[in-house]
């Protein structure tokens, strides 16, 4: 059923012939997104064995995702400067991928500047959500703590991370269409750091798709380290 997906979503983009090709470099127009609900795939309608309390379909103390209200997005939102990879120099905007010319599994996207994205009522929302499945936390080698699953216990993160709003604004920063991954254990993946603990909130590590967004919920103001850290190799 996937690989059936999947080339349904490609029949799809060939019939729209959506790319960034119509999209002006210097505009700041969001991309029209007929894929908003052809490329993501359904969520599970069952938790897998490791989230205690299974998927939890609502709950009385979040209040149902809202772009409008959550997010900073709006059509005429400025975008963070960009830098590729290469020289690592700084850009107002990746210019568009070709996917048929492209031989990496992702763009000439690094990283993109640092950005807000969540409004003051969304952090307070997340941030609460966190706390109310703080018992999903668990340590391991790599993380003193952290949060997985996230999506099955709340429609809120399930709505969250599915947002064609976002999935429209990350995909002017990379310069190509991006969805949802298909990886729901991931949504939203939490990690909790503590003050005072002799160990990273997470090392350097090998991420299993092509973008990330790395959302910091703390208030970093007088905060000691986080600075971003970069290996720049070919």
């Amino acid at each position: 059923p996937q690989c059936e997906r999947m080339q349904a979503a490609n029949a799809t983009a060939e019939e729209h012939h959506m790319s960034f090709e119509e999209l002006d470099v210097a505009a700041d127009a969001f991309v029209p997104a007929p894929y908003e609900s052809d490329y993501v795939l359904p969520f599970p309608k069952a938790a897998p064995p490791v989230i205690p309390g299974g998927l939890l379909e609502e709950s009385p103390d979040e209040p149902a995702f809202d772009p409008d209200v959550h997010l900073l997005l709006r059509d005429d939102s400025p975008l963070p400067r960009v830098v590729t990879l290469g020289d690592f120099a700084e850009h107002d905007r990746i210019p568009p991928v070709d996917p048929v010319e492209r031989t990496t599994s992702a763009g000439p996207l690094a990283f993109s500047l640092p950005s807000q994205f969540l409004s003051a009522e969304g952090v307070r929302v997340l941030r609460a959500v966190v706390d109310r499945e703080s018992a999903l936390a668990r340590g391991n080698y790599r993380q003193p703590s952290s949060i997985r699953g996230l999506s099955y216990r709340s429609k809120f993160v399930r709505d969250l991370a599915r947002s064609p709003r976002i999935a429209r604004f990350f995909s002017q920063l990379a310069g190509e269409e991006l969805v949802a991954h298909a990886l729901p254990l991931n949504d939203c993946h939490t990690n909790i750091g503590q003050i005072g603990l002799d160990r990273h909130v997470d090392p350097w590590h090998v991420d299993s798709v092509s973008y990330v967004c790395v959302c910091i919920l703390s208030n970093f103001e007088g905060a000691e380290g986080g600075e971003q850290q970069l290996i720049k190799s070919t």
